[in-house]
């Protein structure tokens, strides 16, 4: 009986743990699901650097990588869209020479992260697209760390399966060379 009773504590407390941390991840999917993104006519989820990677720095963090769970889960119950996953950083992140290149740099390897995390979850590839615009369309302006802290962020938007984006077709003849 007391192997059974040191058993049933044991798988008590790993409940026990298991709760918090889903609870942890509801809060935290809540605080992500509120904020309205880039692509506000769909449906997106933003996350800020802090929760998923370092300042300057494109890779994932421990915690984000629990956060990044959850979303994988959610979004692959989703049938029929594909997925953009947007980086973006600050007008700070990144200086020195060709500063501008570097966040843009940046804010794509942030983006490709994530969707290579999602994939390795399980997400079709096929279905993600990725995008990285650097400081070029902050939600708020650079102009204290907490607003800059908003800017460095990665948002996920679902995208409808059937979007066909246009194309136009250049004949070489059409470019002029300087």
């Amino acid at each position: 009986m007391n192997e059974l009773q040191r058993q049933n504590a044991t798988l008590q407390s790993q409940l026990a743990e298991t709760n918090a941390a889903k609870y942890e991840l509801e809060v935290t999917m809540a605080k992500m699901t509120k904020q309205s993104g880039e692509l506000q006519s769909k449906q997106t989820l933003k996350l800020n650097d802090e929760l998923l990677f370092k300042e300057g720095s494109s890779k994932l963090t421990p915690e984000s990588q629990r956060a990044l769970d959850a979303i994988a889960d959610a979004v692959s119950q989703v049938k029929d869209k594909h997925f953009i996953v947007a980086g973006y950083t600050d007008n700070t992140e990144a200086g020195g020479k060709e500063a501008k290149i570097k966040r843009w740099q940046l804010s794509t390897a942030r983006a490709m992260t994530v969707a290579k995390y999602l994939a390795g979850r399980g997400i079709d590839p096929t279905m993600i697209g990725v995008a990285g615009f650097g400081e070029a369309r902050p939600v708020a302006p650079n102009d204290t760390i907490a607003n800059r802290v908003l800017n460095r962020r990665v948002e996920i938007a679902l995208m409808a399966a059937t979007l066909e984006l246009g194309t136009v077709d250049v004949k070489p003849a059409q470019l002029k060379t300087k």
